[in-house]
């Protein structure tokens, strides 16, 4: 879902209307997030998206992030 909501492919559609349906901030795990960069890197390498995009992708989703590591529950 994260990667289809900044890159334009078959599943932004559905990913855009889930998204506007949340009502609460989302959470993230570290495993989550390894898997959205994992994945970003994977469509990078197949060329369907370029490095520079995949880099201003990165920053974009690294300024929203609010980063709470070790704070607990």
């Amino acid at each position: 879902i994260l990667v289809s909501l900044r890159i334009g492919d078959g599943n932004t559609g559905s990913a855009e209307e889930w998204y506007a349906r949340q009502s609460v901030p989302l959470a993230f795990s570290t495993w989550g997030l390894a898997e959205f960069y994992g994945h970003l890197g994977l469509r990078t390498r197949k060329e369907e998206v370029t490095k520079r995009d995949a880099a201003k992708i990165v920053d974009q989703f690294d300024e929203v992030i609010v980063w709470n590591v070790g704070q607990g529950l």
